[in-house]
């Protein structure tokens, strides 16, 4: 099919580390089919890897966004959506999400200049099914960060929750109703306030119930999730990564090889709530690390002779408590290689056999791989730490390290659904 005659897929995906869990594998397993327009923020620009996605014949346009003067952005955002769909005429629009403000833009205008094309909202990364604890730990990290930064904070925790709350409120009235309305006459009511994690149901079920809306999500522990929250319009797919993933990786990286090797992945805002509960930093530092020698003990005894590696998540790199913890871990474990938080926890996980973590993200993306062993730790002390326990097959939950199987037991998702070929067509 010639460059001309094949149809554009308009395609927001996020955050630079999450396009990397998902949004490549959907644009990989499309491309044949569809040419592609890219709205991605401005710090995919001096990307290696999405320089190489750039170059593909496929990609027609990436219209890169900006992310400084933050009070003129939104007239950025109406302008270049506006511009982007008058000019490419979609067949589709794919978002990462619908409920943050470069999503509500993109869909402002899409509903009122391609009124035939349909929008799929397809899950970016693990959905919360404790939804409330996870935006209890963002809220905590936040805290932890003023804490860390402001004398007076670290003093009083519940004055920097306090600070926190209301820059949160006063962040979203401003971004959702104060400069829409300046830039379109209209005010945003996105599902979710993503400052706080509150639910607007109505918003929720207006959007449900959109004929040109629909949501593409992979596991039904999730999926049902999605539909206590008032999410009707809910497919269910195999997640692309399981049909194009090695060609992908290929693509970017080149040759694939698996090693004996074992990959640790902390979560990060965990520790900031156990903080904000009351824990002594220095104590709390070296119950996390002592927790960690004793898996990377176990983890030694049982796959003896493979290399262990360790990449935190950006956030915990440049936080004092997480400094602390890895400096104790390597006074024990010096062979432990500390991976630079940048590089990207999904190549690291296809070159590794075992990959370990608590309830880290990264868990879910490699149970959805495949064909390795993927161990979620409930033995931190962290609220909400047996999140992971419903993911049996995808994920194996521990809250015992005597429980680490002796042999290996790999994970896998079972392919019963549908494929993104069979779903966008």
């Amino acid at each position: 099919m010639s460059r001309d005659q094949k149809r554009v897929i308009i395609m927001q995906p996020g955050p630079l580390h999450l396009f990397w869990t998902t949004g490549v594998f959907y644009l990989w397993s499309l491309k044949d089919r569809f040419d592609f327009a890219l709205i991605v923020p401005e710090t995919y620009r001096d990307n290696a890897q999405f320089k190489k996605v750039a170059s593909l014949p496929e990609i027609r346009h990436v219209e890169y966004l900006p992310m400084n003067g933050w009070l003129s952005l939104c007239f950025k955002y109406s302008s270049q959506f506006k511009q982007i769909l008058e000019k490419y005429s979609p067949a589709y629009i794919l978002l990462h999400n619908r409920s943050y403000i470069e999503n509500q833009y993109l869909i402002h205008w899409a509903r009122k200049l391609c009124v035939g094309a349909k929008r799929y909202y397809y899950q970016n990364g693990r959905m919360s099914l404790m939804w409330q604890d996870d935006f209890k730990a963002r809220r905590a990290g936040k805290i932890e960060e003023l804490a860390n930064k402001y004398p007076l904070f670290s003093r009083n925790l519940g004055l920097a929750g306090r600070a926190v709350d209301i820059k949160n409120a006063l962040i979203f009235f401003l971004t959702f109703k104060v400069l829409p309305y300046l830039a379109i006459r209209s005010f945003f009511t996105p599902p979710v306030n993503v400052t706080n994690g509150s639910i607007d149901r109505e918003a929720t079920r207006r959007m449900s119930n959109a004929d040109n809306d629909c949501l593409l999500s992979y596991l039904d522990i999730e999926i049902d999730a999605y539909r206590a929250q008032g999410i009707e319009n809910v497919t269910k797919i195999r997640h692309p990564l399981t049909t194009c993933g090695l060609k992908v990786f290929e693509f970017l990286y080149g040759e694939v090889v698996e090693t004996d090797s074992i990959l640790l992945l902390p979560s990060y805002g965990f520790t900031s709530r156990m903080v904000e509960a009351g824990w002594e930093k220095d104590s709390l530092a070296q119950h996390i690390a002592g927790k960690w020698c004793e898996a990377i003990e176990k983890l030694m005894e049982v796959f003896p002779g493979y290399a262990i590696k360790m990449k935190l998540h950006p956030a915990s790199f440049a936080d004092p408590l997480w400094k602390n913890i890895i400096y104790l871990i390597l006074s024990q474990f010096s062979t432990v290689d500390i991976i630079d938080p940048n590089q990207s926890a999904e190549w690291h996980v296809v070159q590794s056999a075992v990959i370990v973590g608590d309830v880290t993200t990264v868990l879910w993306w490699a149970g959805m791989f495949g064909g390795k062993v993927v161990l979620s730790l409930d033995i931190f002390g962290y609220p909400a730490g047996d999140e992971l326990k419903g993911y049996s097959g995808c994920i194996h939950y521990l809250n015992s390290l005597g429980d680490i199987p002796t042999l290996p037991v790999y994970c896998s998702v079972p392919n019963f659904a549908s494929s993104l070929s069979e779903v966008i067509v």
